[in-house]
């Protein structure tokens, strides 16, 4: 079955009987799966003559015919002067233009009037940018439309009470609100991006990623498909970023830039090994980032499907880092035959599957027992052969300048002697080793390790 393509046409009825068009309106049928009906034709004429004038409307096809089909035909003939400025501008191809801003979010509007049920005002407008946009005019209904081949009207998609408009040429319709008493009044046409954070410019801020106080951004509207936040991180610091996936997640994504744009990372969840699963917290797209890549990091969140309400966007940012301790035991005693080094003796963290691959010291010190007693000890420390480092302090308790600049790892081979002034011969014997750490909790799918002394 051939849908009938309407077309209306305005003419003047001349003296002789003839008719001029003056005006008509020819949309193609389309019937919107979203209203179950196509646009309907619609034009207006502003009689400016002081004689009066005949004027006739012809309903016509420009394709297809019914016998059985009905069409109706609505007209109306307002008071003189009733008409705001915008009229003639009763279908796309008279519509009003309206220029957008061009800030970020864009907006625009537009003032006009409804002078009789028919009245229907068109408004022509460029969007930008791909945006969620939230469209009003009062009490009167607001539809933005995009055409396809043969001037066919396709109403815009709607997520909750917003449309999403990609960029490009949109007409706005102003109508009456169907089934409620009609109303003649002034209205202003406004519409505005309800997009948040949509570009690195516009970025939501998290200012210090470790601040208990740092500020909550707004919820990302549905039918938003991509949003930006960024966050302050120092030097020796390291971060995950995620967002949690719920239900049938499909296609996300979540990627970290630098301040000049540059990808630093991406996690996708249709890429081998993109989701992260824990027992705990389920399933998460994560995402590092560490100081040394910039002091500012943003974050790049992507919806496959913009009309998924369950793709939560808003990241959130933890430490990989977690600190913990051990104690460790030399092996053997470290003699001195007086006013000489010892001899060195190990302690071998190498293959220790308590300590973290991945442990760096933050502090180390060490203990011992000397006989005899005597002054002018000083205790050094070689981590894994890059050289002997001296105690800060004397006696039988060293400690010693190894904090977590210097990223010496935890596990490996350390080396332990003493030096003493005196001229006794001594020995020192159960001597043990105390290293504060910490570790990146990457190396255990982003889980916390139990914490508590290791030996």
């Amino acid at each position: 079955m051939i849908a009938i393509d309407y077309c209306l046409v305005l003419c003047k009825k001349e003296d002789d009987e003839s008719l001029t068009a003056i005006t008509g309106c020819n949309l193609g049928t389309y019937i919107d799966p979203q209203t179950n009906k196509t646009v309907d034709e619609g034009l207006s004429f502003i009689h400016n003559q002081a004689s009066e004038q005949t004027y006739v409307i012809l309903v016509g096809s420009t394709s297809g015919s019914s016998t059985t089909d009905e069409f109706r035909l609505k007209f109306s003939i307002d008071a003189a002067g009733s008409f705001d400025r915008n009229e003639p501008n009763d279908n796309p191809f008279t519509a009003t233009s309206i220029r957008m801003t061009t800030v970020t979010p864009a907006s625009g509007s537009a003032s006009g009037s409804l002078n009789a049920v028919t009245d229907q005002d068109w408004y022509s407008v460029t969007i930008p940018d791909y945006g969620v946009f939230k469209l009003s005019a009062g009490n009167y209904k607001v539809e933005p439309y995009y055409v396809t081949t043969g001037n066919k009207m396709v109403l815009a998609p709607k997520a909750g009470g917003n449309y999403i408009l990609a960029d490009g040429t949109y007409y706005i319709k102003v109508s009456a609100m169907e089934g409620e008493d009609f109303v003649y009044g002034d209205y202003t046409l406004s519409i505005a991006d309800q997009s948040k954070y949509s570009t690195m410019y516009t970025a939501f801020d998290f200012g210090d990623w470790k601040s208990t106080y740092r500020p909550q951004p707004d919820p990302i509207p549905v039918g938003q498909y991509e949003a930006y936040f960024k966050f302050n991180i120092d030097t020796y610091e390291m971060v995950y970023a995620y967002i949690s996936l719920y239900g049938d997640y499909g296609e996300q994504a979540l990627e970290v830039l630098s301040s000049s744009g540059e990808t630093l990372d991406v996690a996708y969840t249709e890429a081998t090994g993109g989701v992260i699963t824990s027992p705990i917290w389920g399933n998460r797209l994560i995402v590092d980032a560490d100081g040394t890549q910039g002091n500012t990091i943003y974050l790049h969140v992507i919806r496959g499907n913009p009309l998924d309400s369950s793709a939560y966007m808003v990241p959130g940012i933890n430490s990989r880092l977690q600190s913990n301790y051990g104690t460790f035991s030399f092996t053997g005693t470290a003699n001195n035959s007086g006013n000489s080094l010892s001899t060195s003796i190990y302690c071998d963290l190498t293959n220790n599957s308590r300590v973290p691959q991945t442990a760096i010291v933050d502090s180390i010190s060490t203990s011992g027992g000397l006989s005899p007693s005597v002054a002018g000890v000083t205790q050094y420390l070689n981590p894994g052969g890059r050289g002997w480092v001296e105690s800060r302090t004397s006696g039988t308790r060293g400690s010693f300048e190894l904090g977590p600049e210097y990223g010496i790892n935890v596990r490996q081979r350390w080396e332990f002697m003493y030096a003493q002034t005196a001229f006794a011969s001594t020995k020192m014997t159960n001597i043990k080793m105390t290293i504060y750490w910490h570790a990146d909790i990457k190396e255990n799918n982003y889980e916390l390790w139990t914490t508590g002394p290791i030996s």
